[in-house]
C-alpha cells in the first residue's frame, strides 16, 4: 500500500484532485449558508467546546448535501488531537495562525500559519498546537458528518481522560477510532 504524503505539494495536488471530483459528482443544489459576518474572535466566542479545543461550524453536511463540512478550530498551546484514524472521511487542515505539527502514518510535519495539509482516510495521524500563542485552522471534512460527533461529544461534556472510553465509543459511531496516546510520538517534541 502507497503512503500519501502530507507535503505542501502534495496537499495541493491532493485536494485539487479531490476537489475536481466533488465538483464532478456534486450535482444537487446546495441549500444556501449564510453566517453574518464575523471576525475570528467573533467566531471563536460563539464557537462549542469540544474536549480542549473550540469548534464554530462554517458550514455543515445539511447545508452542502453531504458532500462536505467545513469547521474554524480554535487550539490553545500544547493542545492537539489524540491519535486517531477515520474510516470515512478525508480531511484538509488549513492553518490560519499558530504553529503545528502534524504525526499522518510515518510522516511528521511541521505547519506554520499559511500551511494545507491533505489526509486522506485510513492512516492514522495527531496534530500539536507546538506554538506559544494560540492556534486556528481551518478543517475540511470530505464528506461531511464528523461535525455530528464532535457537536455530540461537546453537548455530553465529555473530557480526556476521564471520559476516554465514552469518547472512544462515541467516535466509533461515526467511523473514527481512538489510538493510545503514545502511539504517534512526536519525534522532535510537541
Amino acid at each position: 500500500m502507497a503512503m500519501t504524503t502530507i507535503t505542501r505539494r502534495g496537499a495541493v495536488v491532493g485536494f485539487s484532485a479531490l476537489v475536481a471530483g466533488s465538483a464532478a459528482a456534486a450535482q444537487a443544489p446546495l441549500a444556501s449558508h449564510q453566517h453574518p459576518a464575523a471576525s475570528s474572535t467573533e467566531k471563536e466566542g460563539q464557537a462549542f467546546k469540544f474536549l480542549a479545543l473550540k469548534m464554530f461550524v462554517e458550514a455543515s453536511g445539511e447545508e452542502t448535501n453531504g458532500s462536505t463540512a467545513v469547521l474554524r478550530i480554535f487550539v490553545p498551546p500544547g493542545e492537539g488531537a489524540a491519535p486517531h484514524v477515520h474510516s470515512r472521511e478525508d480531511e484538509v487542515f488549513t492553518i490560519v495562525r499558530g504553529h503545528y505539527r502534524f504525526r499522518h502514518g510515518d510522516e511528521e510535519v511541521d505547519a506554520p500559519a499559511g500551511t494545507a495539509l491533505f489526509m486522506p482516510k485510513g492512516i492514522p495521524h495527531t496534530f500539536r498546537n507546538i506554538g506559544s500563542e494560540p492556534g486556528e485552522h481551518i478543517l475540511t471534512l470530505i464528506p461531511a458528518g464528523l461535525e455530528k460527533m464532535f457537536r455530540e461529544v461537546s453537548d455530553a461534556g465529555l473530557q480526556m481522560q476521564q471520559d476516554a472510553a465514552r469518547y472512544a465509543e462515541v467516535a466509533a459511531k461515526y467511523g473514527m477510532r481512538i489510538l493510545p496516546r503514545d502511539s504517534l510520538p512526536f519525534s522532535t517534541g510537541g
